[in-house]
């Protein structure tokens, strides 16, 4: 039978007094001054067909302040690594938001293999914190997806597999992407869970 609800609702109210701290707030730029954000949304299933549908809205005050006290920077890229990676320290001159899909997918499951589009967080690799290949502490990505449906017994043990292809897009104050503010991700990642070893997982993953 047909499966309907409405997601759970939130809203959230951040203030910092200097720099940005997005220690876990995913899509979310939590800037100096107030930021405000919300979400809401609904889930479903029908047969083989899941979805979720949980965009995340936020604006922030994005106040300037000085990002180091011996570097200083007009362009708002990261002052320690300017022309390195994209991590600005600030969002432009004035106040920043925007909608993000957030959590949101939609997938076929059978026995044997799962396909879908997701906007979902993912994390790759070992580490609670800051995980070697992909984390959730930032939002996710748009891309499609394909994994094996339920961990498939291989003899010895367990395996376990995803393929992801997504869009990938840079701010406007990281470094220049030859002409392109938009990109390409590729992956793999696997897992092996060895019969009689429960607790021990053997992974290897590979991001381009």
């Amino acid at each position: 039978p047909a499966r309907f609800r409405w997601a759970s609702s939130w809203s959230a109210l951040w203030f910092n007094t200097q720099r940005a701290n997005n220690e876990g707030a995913g899509p979310v730029w939590t800037g100096r001054g107030a930021t405000v954000a919300a979400s809401t949304g609904f889930t479903g299933r029908w047969a083989l067909v899941s979805y979720a549908v949980r965009p995340i809205g936020f604006w922030s005050a994005n106040k300037p302040y000085a990002a180091s006290r011996t570097i200083r920077r007009t362009d708002f890229q990261d002052p320690w690594m300017a022309g390195f990676i994209d991590l600005p320290y600030r969002f432009g001159p004035a106040g920043y938001g925007r909608v993000d899909m957030g959590e949101s997918y939609l997938r076929v499951d059978t026995r044997f293999l799962a396909v879908g589009l997701s906007d979902e967080s993912q994390v790759w690799g070992p580490a609670r914190r800051y995980p070697l290949v992909l984390g959730n502490n930032a939002g996710g990505f748009p891309h499609v997806f394909l994994e094996t449906g339920t961990p498939r017994p291989v003899g010895i043990g367990r395996m376990h597999a995803r393929w992801v292809a997504g869009r990938l897009a840079s701010s406007a104050f990281g470094p220049a992407h030859l002409g392109t503010s938009t990109r390409m991700g590729i992956g793999a990642v696997g897992t092996f869970v060895p019969r009689g070893m429960d607790g021990l997982e053997v992974g290897a993953s590979r991001f381009f």
